[in-house]
Order: structure tokens, then sequence, then C-alpha cells
């Protein structure tokens, strides 16, 4: 003896869009041979307004509870955001200023050692300054291309 199907009391948001509601008298006694198969996903910080509802019937006060949990995630969320971000900036302030006093060293000795009439080793010096500065550079510009990438 098989099962009489049943009609469906989800939600409307959850009907695939070519479902209609039969009355469970006009469903057929036997199977059709037919397999139906739906599936809903839902991805956010609040379930959808007619499951939300369902929640509230079920314990009056929940839904605003969900809501307050919602708002506290996104305001943590935007806290965490707004730190990494100006620790990223700070960084970069940083790495400018000590490149800045690098660069300045560097250039201080060469035009000393440059005075004291040891050209090479001042081109050397100076070379060695304008080379590790472009690769420091170089290897930062990298970096950030890569994680744009992902």
């Amino acid at each position: 003896m098989a099962k009489k199907p049943v009609k469906r009391e989800e939600s409307p948001a959850l009907r695939p869009p070519e479902e209609k509601d039969v009355p469970v008298e006009e469903l057929p006694e036997e199977p059709t041979g037919e397999i139906v198969f739906f599936a809903f996903k839902h991805s956010g910080p609040l379930p959808l307004p007619d499951i939300l509802k369902g929640y509230e019937e079920a314990l009056p006060g929940s839904a605003d509870r969900i809501l307050q949990i919602a708002e506290k995630n996104a305001d943590s969320r935007r806290g965490i955001e707004k730190n990494e971000t100006d620790a990223l900036i700070k960084q970069a302030k940083y790495g400018q200023v000590f490149a800045f006093i690098f660069g300045l060293a560097g250039l201080g000795l060469a035009a000393y050692f440059a005075y004291l009439g040891k050209g090479w080793f001042s081109l050397s010096i100076f070379m060695g300054e304008i080379f590790s500065l472009l690769g420091v550079y170089a290897v930062g510009k990298l970096k950030r291309f890569e994680q744009e990438k992902k």
C-alpha cells in the first residue's frame, strides 16, 4: 500500500517556481514514476523573513534577538576590518620612513667616501643601496599583485 504524497507546507520562497499547490485529494494514489528533487540554499547573516517569522511564532522575542546578534556581528566585523586597515596604513608609513632614512644614510656614506677619494668604493655603496631599495620595492609590489589576484 503506497503512502499518499503530502502537500508541502513550506514558505512560498522555498518552492520552485513551477510547483503548484495541489489538494491531497487530487494527488494520484499510485506513484507516477517521477522523482522530483528540490534543494534550497540560503547564505547570509539573517534567515529569510518566513523563517524568521517561524522563529518568532515558536518563541516570542526570538526574531529581535536574532537581529541583535546579526547587528553585533556586523559591528564586530567592521571593527576588525578597520583595525586591519589602520595597521596596514601604519606599516606602509613606517616602511616609507625607514626607506627614506636608509636612502639618506647610504647617500651620505657614498658622498663621504667620494670625498675621501675612494670613488669605486663610494660607487659600490651607492649602487648597493639603490639596488637594495629597488629590490624591496619590487618584492612588495609583487606580493600586493599576488594578493589582488586571489
